[in-house]
């Protein structure tokens, strides 16, 4: 961790220069409570504090996730957003904490706007209670949570960005980070399958591209939509697509873990540029060897 005095003009290092744990690789979110006292939550090795200004941090036993998200503070009362084990609430400067739910979803956020309390998830939902007591229940569920939007003031849920876009709410269309997205894509970016096929049935050109060259397939792979890629496909939808970071559908189907998907694309047979190399210089296999070779992508591409 570090620390600025000067308008972060330069910096310093906090805990006498040392990493949080020895085998700390992630710092995540970090708090300044007061003059002294300094939170910081870490992946795998729990929440610390330091209670003399960053001189040094101890681990805080027991905590019970030992993956920390984020950390706001609202009314004397800490908020710690964990992967699994829900929003935790500490109103005696992390001593001890009090589990306030909502669920063992991997929550990526937690946000405090005038009385209400916000949890976000990238895989699930956007949740919403009240400040000090009450049920949570979900306020957005179309397509997860990466990060959100709370309007000033009345605190209502304004927006929400997730890996198929930013939504707008009251959610009436759902905006691609693309400018230029044809019809087709934006189905593909809704999963809305009947307009997909409806759009099929006009003739439409199914590898028409948006910004950075994306074609509807590539979002297909990258989603996991498997009955929408096989519309593409039959309606002959380049499988061997290179879109502008020199991405292919089976690359960001092997990336994303989609077997389904890479078994339509290699039907193909070697349409799919199976040895095809991205910006990165990595391939399908070397996405799916990342998780093993008992991967089932990874079978996939080697038998």
């Amino acid at each position: 961790m570090f620390r600025s005095l000067y308008g972060g003009r330069n910096w310093r290092t906090l805990n006498s220069n040392k990493s949080l744990h020895p085998q700390a690789t992630d710092v995540q979110a970090v708090l300044a409570v007061s003059e002294q006292v300094i939170l910081a939550g870490t992946w795998k090795h729990g929440l610390y504090v330091s209670r003399n200004n960053g001189g040094n941090f101890k681990q805080i036993i027991p905590f019970p996730s030992s993956d920390v998200r984020d950390l706001q503070m609202a009314g004397g009362v800490i908020y710690a957003a964990t992967a699994r084990h829900g929003v935790h609430a500490s109103m005696d400067v992390g001593r001890s904490w009090k589990p306030l739910g909502p669920g063992d979803d991997f929550l990526w956020l937690v946000t405090i706007a005038g009385k209400r309390l916000f949890a976000s998830s990238p895989e699930k939902a956007v949740y919403e209670r009240p400040l000090t007591s009450g049920e949570w229940r979900k306020i957005f569920v179309a397509d997860g949570a990466n990060a959100v939007a709370i309007t000033p003031g009345s605190g209502g849920l304004r927006a929400v960005a997730s890996s198929k876009g930013l939504h707008i709410l009251p959610m009436t269309n759902v905006l691609s980070r693309a400018s230029g997205d044809t019809a087709l894509i934006a189905a593909v970016l809704r999963d809305d399958l009947e307009a997909v096929k409806r759009l099929i049935a006009t003739g439409i050109r199914v590898d028409r591209v948006g910004a950075s060259r994306n074609t509807a397939l590539i979002f297909a792979a990258r989603d996991g939509q498997t009955d929408i890629a096989r519309l593409l496909l039959d309606a002959g939808a380049e499988p061997g697509w290179i879109d502008g970071e020199k991405v292919t559908p089976l690359i960001l189907a092997s990336f994303k873990n989609h077997p389904e998907i890479v078994r339509l694309l290699l039907a193909k047979d070697s349409a799919a540029r199976l040895n095809h190399a991205d910006k990165s210089g990595r391939t399908a296999l070397d996405y799916a060897s990342q998780r093993g070779t008992e991967d089932a992508i990874y079978k996939l591409l080697t038998r």
